[in-house]
């Protein structure tokens, strides 16, 4: 994914996100946490949140995300994603 990421190609991915995710991001600073699996609301999930995976930051292990919630959600259209998230889906 990185490797994809460096050549300038972003991607799309599909994440669950609970309810509370754009509360709990802003919360923690536009970060978007890793949800625990033992909720039983990620287990009911049955749709995910389509996001553009734009780039990345190692020494946070991030992903940067481009995200459709609007200009008015935290700060920017950015948001930090944790590694964790993504290679989960693969």
């Amino acid at each position: 994914m990185k490797t994809t990421l460096a050549k300038k190609i972003p991607f799309v991915v599909s994440i669950i996100l609970l309810e509370s995710a754009k509360e709990e991001a802003e919360e923690n600073h536009g970060y978007i946490l890793m949800p625990n699996r033992a909720d039983p609301r990620v287990r009911r999930a049955k749709l995910g949140h389509a996001v553009l995976i734009v780039g990345y930051n190692d020494q946070t292990e991030h992903f940067l995300v481009r995200n459709s919630w609007g200009s008015d959600w935290v700060r920017t259209h950015r948001k930090p994603v944790s590694f964790r998230i993504i290679s989960d889906l693969f």
